[in-house]
């Protein structure tokens, strides 16, 4: 059988929960959420910091990243939201007289997909 039911399950039965059970499970479901963020953020870190040298500081919530980048002296912020798998990394570049942000999602073939419209981007001068 592919699903056991909760009752079935060998680890859900050794997680002591008492009477106020569905509580502690909403806690254990956000504990996981956060630490499954936590893993994703650092691989996002890791593929960004492989392609921008000048990613400086790394900031996150559940939903949103943000970088700061250094560019010729001057410090910008940059903020995606989304849903990030891990597989993400984010760019920001001059382009003209403009800055540009870009997010690259990498897939497990090696190719690298340009996403930056499945997220909300912001930039600003910090």
């Amino acid at each position: 059988m592919l699903f056991r039911s909760v009752s079935q399950s060998r680890y859900i039965a050794k997680i002591p929960l008492s009477e106020n059970y569905k509580v502690e499970i909403q806690e254990i479901v956000k504990e996981i959420k956060d630490l499954a963020m936590k893993y994703k953020l650092r691989k996002i870190i890791s593929s960004t910091k492989a392609i921008a040298k000048n990613a400086e500081k790394f900031y996150y919530t559940n939903e949103s990243v943000r970088i700061v980048f250094s560019i010729l002296g001057n410090k910008f912020s940059v903020s995606a939201r989304g849903e990030f798998s891990g597989h993400e990394a984010i760019n920001l570049r001059v382009d003209g007289d403009n800055l540009a942000a870009e997010v690259y999602r990498l897939s497990d073939e090696g190719d690298v997909d340009e996403v930056t419209n499945n997220f909300k981007i912001g930039i600003q001068k910090v």
